[in-house]
């Protein structure tokens, strides 16, 4: 007895399932051998890469181009010691010598230059000379005021002492008082001293507003 049309479509039926489920699963194993030996044949790839000499040559270049820095040497001993002493040699050579400061008999003769050709203000003049004379009156002690003159922006006095002491003591007195005694520019200069121990000395008081005349 020969099966009927419909048997043998779904026999049909059956078969080709069956046959596309197998196809499926062949497909799938398939796949997933491809994507193994894809991954196998990718690393093989990239560790072939990593060994091959361009590479290699690129990392060079790299680290050329980007080089670690390296501290400088320290200077040696004698090196570090012989800088300073090279350096004050050109500062002494290039600024020269300082000049050495005017001796006390030129600063002495220029003041009195300065005084001597100075036109006398009458009005100033005496009513400054009686001052500063109460002023260093109060201060000579046993020294001797030997001349005092004013012009018309300085003032000349001479004292004369007749030992060390009296000096210390005239000294000690105008300077630790000087603004009471004269309220502008002042300088003292001792001119003399005899073997005897008398002292000269001389003093000029500039006018407020004024200065000293100084080399």
């Amino acid at each position: 007895m020969l099966p009927s049309k419909r048997t043998l479509t779904a026999f049909v039926l059956a078969s080709a399932s069956v046959l596309a489920i197998a196809i499926l699963i062949l497909q799938n194993r398939d796949d997933e051998e491809r994507a193994t030996r894809l991954e196998k044949r990718m690393k093989e790839l990239s560790e072939l890469v990593e060994s091959s000499p361009r590479v290699e040559e690129r990392r060079t270049i790299v680290e050329r181009r980007v080089p670690v820095p390296m501290p400088a040497p320290p200077l040696a001993a004698a090196e570090a010691q012989a800088e300073p002493e090279a350096l004050a040699e050109v500062e002494r050579v290039e600024g020269g010598e300082e000049p050495e400061p005017p001796a006390t008999q030129d600063k002495v003769a220029y003041a009195q230059s300065v005084f001597d050709n100075e036109p006398r203000d009458v009005g100033w003049a005496t009513q400054t000379k009686n001052a500063l004379n109460a002023a260093l009156g109060q201060h000579l002690g046993s020294s001797t005021l030997a001349a005092l003159e004013c012009k018309s922006a300085l003032c000349r006095a001479e004292v004369a002492h007749t030992n060390d002491a009296e000096r210390r003591q005239f000294m000690d007195g105008v300077v630790g008082n000087s603004h009471d005694v004269w309220p502008g520019p002042m300088a003292i200069y001792q001119v003399e001293t005899a073997d005897d121990g008398r002292v000269v000395q001389n003093l000029y008081f500039a006018r407020q507003g004024t200065r000293l005349p100084r080399l």
